[in-house]
């Protein structure tokens, strides 16, 4: 791939918003913990090792979706494992028959983590207080922060304990099947 700019393409970040409206349908059943606590699910339990829990994330400067992985280690607490781009046929393979099981990382579980899209890195991610998506630290310079161009928010950065909200991915269960035409699955 040449420095050439790529032209955005929506549905390159369609695979994100259907992991937020996961998100958004656990918001609203009362399954999922937000800021005005509402119920959550319980983390992880301190024996099981080895779970493996993708936080969504869109890169600041190319508007696209990717997941920082997490697993969880003998004693309990998650730590980084890698960042994933997330393209429709990932999102397809893991995420699309997930149950949306979702799992609860705090963020002092979070580790460095660095973009796949534009290589920004910095602590887990921001929170954009005008999309309310997860952002990489790609466009970020010092304490100040600016979010992908289709949201368009800025500002100073403030440092919050908080919850991050992550899915498991499934597993793939033979064959690709496609839709009305039988196969596999």
């Amino acid at each position: 791939m040449g420095k050439a700019l790529v032209k955005w393409q929506q549905r390159e970040i369609e695979a994100g918003n259907r992991m937020d409206t996961a998100l958004a349908r656990l918001r609203q059943n009362g399954e999922l913990e937000t800021r005005r606590g509402q119920s959550a699910l319980s983390p992880a339990p301190s024996g099981t090792s080895g779970e493996v829990v993708d936080l969504p994330r869109v890169c600041a400067v190319h508007d696209k979706p990717y997941a920082a992985r997490y697993v969880t280690g003998a004693d309990g607490r998650f730590r980084h494992a890698q960042t994933i781009r997330v393209t429709e046929a990932l999102y397809l393979e893991q995420y699309a028959d997930s149950r949306n099981e979702m799992r609860l990382v705090n963020s002092a579980d979070l580790a460095e983590e660095c973009c796949p899209w534009c290589g920004g890195h910095g602590f887990g991610s921001v929170r954009c207080g005008t999309c309310a998506r997860e952002i990489c630290y790609g466009k970020t310079t010092g304490r100040y922060f600016r979010c992908r161009d289709s949201c368009g928010g800025q500002g100073t950065m403030v440092t919050e304990f908080r919850t991050n909200e992550g899915v498991r991915p499934g597993s793939p269960r033979g064959g690709f099947a496609v839709p009305g035409k039988g196969g596999q699955r």
